[in-house]
């Protein structure tokens, strides 16, 4: 048996996964906040704002890990809108227009329990990244109508600028 040359053998392996990765669409939210250096993003959710027709993410900061005596726990609460979503009721799918005018979908409204309420599930090629630089926060929203793959656990990413534990255990792990 021949072997392939490497070179070749990359090409064909890109080429298979290429198809995968589709070219995903990229919201940066217009809103932006102020928080806790150090603090963390406790809760997130996504909403849609039904008068106004607008896709929403609020996000829960707290200075938990850094709470003490003098410093007591705190709890900030900021909402992101993305204008560029919309909601088709049909489906119950959130969409952002891609390349080309194709629909590429975010997220769907589904059932709360026992039929009562409902809730905005982010879809697999969904991930919402929370940049937090000094304390000042913006999210960007990224989708794909394919599932994104990858080291990443959930659709929240939350990269904070500085000495923080989460930065130094990414670090590490990468000049691996």
């Amino acid at each position: 048996m021949k072997r392939v040359p490497g070179i070749l053998l990359m090409v064909l392996l890109l080429g298979a996964v290429a198809p995968l990765n589709a070219t995903p669409v990229e919201i940066v939210s217009p809103d932006a906040a102020q928080t806790f250096s150090y603090g963390h993003a406790a809760k997130k959710k996504l909403w849609w704002m039904e008068k106004e027709g607008v896709f929403c993410a609020e996000i829960t900061f707290d200075n938990f890990y850094y709470a003490n005596s003098t410093d007591p726990p705190k709890h900030e609460t900021f909402l992101f809108k993305f204008p560029e979503v919309t909601f088709d009721p049909a489906t119950k799918v959130f969409s952002v227009r891609g390349d080309g005018g194709r629909q590429v979908p975010v997220a769907v409204r589904e059932k709360g329990l026992f039929g009562i309420g409902s809730w905005i599930r982010p879809l697999p090629g969904t991930i919402i990244y929370i940049s937090k630089h000094h304390g000042e926060v913006k999210l960007i929203l990224t989708a794909t109508d394919r599932k994104q793959v990858g080291l990443l656990e959930g659709h929240w990413v939350e990269d904070n600028e500085g000495w923080f534990l989460q930065n130094l255990l990414r670090d590490l792990s990468s000049s691996r």
